[in-house]
Order: structure tokens, then C-alpha cells, then sequence
């Protein structure tokens, strides 16, 4: 039987210890007291998959104070229970959760047109596919944050939400929240891109 539940602080600092140094590049590990202060002010969601009492996922998400809109900021499968499709079941569960308390959340997806060989290409499309294919979204937004560039996505979770420009505001008071002013200023630049649309009733903007 599989489940989510919300974290406690404790929780998260375990799997923080026990878990995300093997599922994420040192490089892309916030330091703890970053995730802790943002928790401690209400700012940081962090939720858990269980199948019966064993942990096999979780997903940690940030937003603005006051904000509509979350940020997937760490999502992982545990490795023995990977390529069993409890990558998209969780996805459901979450939606499900965020339903009526949020409109949406945000993916940062690495763009494949900045992928450094075949494989990191293949890999960074597998993730984005992976992400389309359970009801996700492209936006018009992107950020080039500490030097990588991230596309947007977004899984929308109310029929109203159709503004690019209302989500890409949202993105930029969740990057403040998350980064000092001087951080922000140097690191995190998020734009539009080009020919940006509204989105057009749930499909990807052309």
C-alpha cells in the first residue's frame, strides 16, 4: 500500500544524512541550515512516499510566503524501488495532496541543448518525457542558476491556471525566498524566453 505523508524536521534531516548525498551530486546538495530555515518559516513543503512503512520516495518543495505556486526542489525514487513506475504514482499522490492549496508547481528541468555529451543529452530528454508524460507542462520561463541552464515546467493543478507571466513571477519570488539578495543578484537570472504565450489551456505554448 503506498501512501505520502509530511515530514517532519527530523525526518527530512535523516534522509538529508541518509539518503540525498547518494541521490544528488554534492554540487547540487543545499546545505542543510538552508533547507532547516526555510522549513522553520513555513516556507518549505517536504513530503515522503511509504509503501507499507518502508520509505521508497520524496519530493521537498519550496515557496513564497503567501504564495500560489510551489518549486520542486528535490524529488528522488529510492534505488530498489526505481523503474517501477512509483516515480509517476507519487506524482499522482502529490498532485492529489497540493489540490486546492496550491495552482501549480514548477520543475527545473536541465535544457538538453546545453547537454555536454549523448548521454547527459538522452538523460536530461528522459527526464523531461518523464515529466510530460505525467501531466506536466512546458512553460516560457528558464533560469540560468549557477551557471546551468534550467527549462520550466509545470504541473498545473487548477483549469484557471493559463498565466505564463503570473508563473514566472511566481518563480522569481520563490528564487528570492530561497537565495540571498546578493545570491540572486549573482547566480539566479530567470527570464522569459522568446515569443512567450500564455498556456494555452493546459497544453504546451507554442
Amino acid at each position: 500500500m503506498l501512501e505520502i505523508r509530511k515530514l517532519s524536521l527530523r525526518e527530512v534531516r535523516t534522509i538529508y544524512d541518509s539518503n540525498m548525498h547518494g541521490d544528488f551530486p554534492e554540487s547540487e546538495l543545499r546545505p542543510f541550515s538552508s533547507i532547516r530555515d526555510l522549513f522553520s518559516r513555513g516556507l518549505y513543503d517536504c513530503l515522503a512516499l511509504y509503501c507499507g512503512t518502508s520509505l521508497a520516495g520524496y519530493a521537498f518543495f519550496a515557496h513564497a510566503e503567501n504564495g500560489k505556486t510551489l518549486l520542486l526542489d528535490y524529488l528522488a525514487i529510492l534505488p530498489a524501488y526505481r523503474g517501477q513506475g512509483y516515480g509517476s504514482r507519487f506524482l499522482s499522490l502529490l498532485r492529489e495532496a497540493f489540490a486546492g492549496r496550491y495552482s501549480a508547481w514548477l520543475i527545473e528541468a536541465e535544457d538538453p541543448a546545453d547537454a555536454q555529451d549523448d548521454k547527459d543529452f538522452r538523460m536530461r530528454e528522459r527526464r523531461i518525457r518523464f515529466y510530460l508524460s505525467n501531466g506536466c507542462v512546458r512553460t516560457d520561463s528558464e533560469c540560468l542558476l549557477f551557471g546551468v541552464r534550467y527549462t520550466i515546467l509545470a504541473l498545473l493543478l487548477s483549469e484557471e491556471t493559463t498565466d505564463s507571466e503570473g508563473l514566472h513571477q511566481e518563480l522569481v519570488a520563490i528564487y528570492r525566498t530561497m537565495f540571498s539578495r546578493a545570491v540572486f543578484r549573482l547566480f539566479c537570472h530567470p527570464k522569459r524566453k522568446e515569443n512567450h504565450d500564455a498556456l494555452p489551456n493546459g497544453k504546451e505554448p507554442v
